[in-house]
C-alpha cells in the first residue's frame, strides 16, 4: 500500500512593463492624524483638513484619482506606511489587516494564492487558472493565481475592493480586486536600507535609490529585495527537506516623465524569480508489516513498496 503526494520547487518568474499617463500631477497622500487634539481653534477659513488633521486619502479604484470618500463602493486601502509599521512582506499578508478577505495557498508558502472576499473563492486550486478575485500590480493583470505571491516592498498603497468589478477591471473580478500599487518616482534624492533577521535563518535585505534626472521632468527609482529562509515544516522521514522554504530576489525600476504641468508618465519595470522547497506535501515510500500489519516509512535508499527499485529521496515537480 502506498500513499502518494509531492513535495513541490516552485520556480516562477515575473515581468511586467506598464505605462501610465494622467491628466492631473500626482496627488500628495497625508497621514493618518488625531495629532490635532490640543490644538487651539482654528480661524473659520482653515480647511477641514487643517482644522482636525484629518488624512487625505486618494485611491485610484475607479481608474482615476479620487478622495476614499467619493468611492461609492466597499474598498480598504493599506497605505506605505501602515505595511511597513504591520511587518506586511508579501502580497498574501495583506489578508491580515483587512476584514472580509482570507487566502489560503494549499501547497504551501509562494505558491498559488486563493484569495477569497467575502466568502468568494476559486474553488479550482489548480495553479493555471484563473480566480474570481482579480489581481493586478500597478496595473497589470496577474493572470493566473501562480503570479499572486511575490514579495511586498516599496509600496505606495494596496487596495482592496469588495464586490464585481467587471465594468473597469475584467469578466475575472466577479468577487473582487486586490490592487497592489507601488511607489512613484519624486523629484528628490532620497535612498534607504533596511534588512532584518528572524527563526529559521529568515534574511531579508531591502534597499531603495530615488534620483531626479532633470528637476522637474524626469526622474528614477530603483528598488529591490532579497529573501531566503530555511524550512520550517518539518517532514520527519527525512527523506526529503523540510517545507516552508522561500527563496526570492525582485527588483523594480521606474520613471517619471513630466513634460507638462498637466501629463504624466510613469513607466515601471519590474522582475520577480521565487523557488524553494515550500511544501509540506511530500512523497514517501510505505511498507507494511506482514506479522502486524503495521504500515511503516521505507528509509532513503531501501527498495521501494513494490521493490522496483531504491527510494530517492527526493521528488521535484519543477
Amino acid at each position: 500500500m502506498t500513499i502518494e503526494s509531492y513535495s513541490s520547487r516552485m520556480k516562477c518568474a515575473r515581468l511586467t512593463a506598464v505605462l501610465l499617463a494622467s491628466t492631473a500631477p500626482a496627488t500628495a497622500f497625508a497621514q493618518a492624524a488625531g495629532e490635532a487634539q490640543d490644538r487651539p481653534a482654528p480661524p473659520a477659513s482653515a480647511t477641514r483638513s487643517e482644522n482636525y488633521g484629518i488624512a487625505e486619502i486618494v485611491v485610484t479604484a475607479q481608474k482615476r484619482e479620487q478622495k476614499l470618500n467619493d468611492v461609492g463602493i466597499s474598498i480598504s486601502v493599506l497605505g506605505g506606511d501602515q505595511l511597513d509599521k504591520m511587518s506586511i512582506k508579501d502580497s498574501t499578508a495583506v489578508v491580515n489587516a483587512v476584514p472580509n478577505v482570507e487566502n489560503t495557498s494549499i501547497y504551501g508558502p509562494g505558491t498559488n494564492t486563493n484569495f477569497s472576499v467575502r466568502g468568494v473563492a476559486q474553488n479550482d486550486s489548480n495553479d493555471g487558472t484563473e480566480a474570481p478575485i482579480a489581481t493586478y500590480v500597478d496595473d497589470v493583470y496577474l493572470v493566473t493565481t501562480g503570479a499572486g505571491a511575490f514579495p511586498l516592498y516599496d509600496m505606495q498603497r494596496v487596495e482592496v475592493l469588495r464586490g464585481p468589478q467587471g465594468t473597469l477591471f475584467g469578466r475575472n473580478s466577479t468577487g473582487g480586486l486586490i490592487h497592489y500599487i507601488s511607489s512613484k518616482p519624486v523629484d528628490k534624492f532620497e535612498a534607504s536600507i533596511s534588512g532584518s533577521y528572524g527563526s529559521y535563518d529568515d534574511r531579508t535585505v531591502t534597499a531603495m535609490v530615488n534620483a531626479p534626472v532633470a528637476p522637474g521632468i524626469l526622474a528614477v527609482r530603483v528598488a529591490g529585495q532579497y529573501h531566503d529562509n530555511d524550512g520550517w515544516l518539518d517532514n520527519r522521514t527525512g527523506n526529503q527537506p523540510d517545507g516552508g522554504q522561500v527563496k526570492s530576489k525582485s527588483i523594480r525600476g521606474s520613471v517619471l516623465f513630466t513634460p507638462t504641468d498637466t501629463l504624466t508618465n510613469v513607466l515601471r519595470v519590474s522582475y520577480d524569480k521565487a523557488s524553494g522547497y515550500t511544501s509540506g506535501i511530500w512523497r514517501d515510500a510505505i511498507a507494511q508489516d506482514p506479522s502486524t500489519g503495521y504500515q511503516y516509512t521505507l528509509p532513503k535508499g531501501s527498495p521501494d513498496a513494490v521493490g522496483v527499485g531504491p527510494v530517492s529521496g527526493e521528488s521535484d515537480n519543477g
